[in-house]
């Protein structure tokens, strides 16, 4: 082999490295998440620690926002892993089979479906649950409704920017589309 190909060889097997180390961030964000969730969850409704429920959808929303970050950076890299891939099949056919794309996470609906067991799905709909959830405790506190309100209004706007922030500069990784164009 020359070269060019034992250098593409040598970033491939690190990206498919850090693509293997970001699915083991992405559960032990999850183990996070349900320390985080059980441990807002006891304080604010056991011990009436009545503040945390003015900031436990912050909290919360951290980690999600992280494990959101976290999946979109594992698309960016699956996806490089592709391209390295496609271009290592197409300039050296003695390449042994093994190398062809060994995630395939689907386009549209299906990735959603497919993509790593649905690790896309499932989390999504419980950091979706429970964000919802402590807005409920949120609600539900013995504070000034104003305060309240403010509050909600504040973590909704600030945080819906922030993540739809994210997935605009994501939205290449995300559609599937022609990703020879994607920044």
């Amino acid at each position: 082999m020359d070269d060019r190909t034992q250098i593409l060889l040598s970033e491939y097997a690190q990206v498919r490295d850090s693509e293997r180390s970001s699915r083991n961030l992405l559960l032990r964000i999850n183990t996070l998440a349900v320390g985080v969730v059980s441990g807002l969850l006891i304080a604010i409704t056991q011990y009436k620690v009545e503040v945390l429920a003015l900031v436990g959808p912050l909290i919360f929303y951290f980690v999600g926002f992280f494990y959101s970050a976290e999946a979109l950076r594992l698309l960016r890299l699956v996806e490089h892993a592709r391209r390295l891939e496609r271009h290592l099949r197409a300039e050296n056919r003695d390449i042994p089979a093994g190398l062809e794309d060994a995630a395939q996470p689907g386009t549209g609906f299906s990735f959603l479906l497919r993509y790593n067991g649905g690790t896309l799905i499932a989390p999504a709909l419980f950091y979706g649950i429970f964000y919802l959830l402590f807005f409920y405790l949120l609600a539900e506190s013995g504070y000034r409704s104003a305060l309240k309100v403010g509050l909600i209004a504040a973590y909704l706007i600030v945080g819906g920017m922030l993540w739809f922030h994210d997935l605009w500069m994501n939205r290449h990784y995300l559609l599937r589309r022609d990703l020879t164009d994607a920044p």
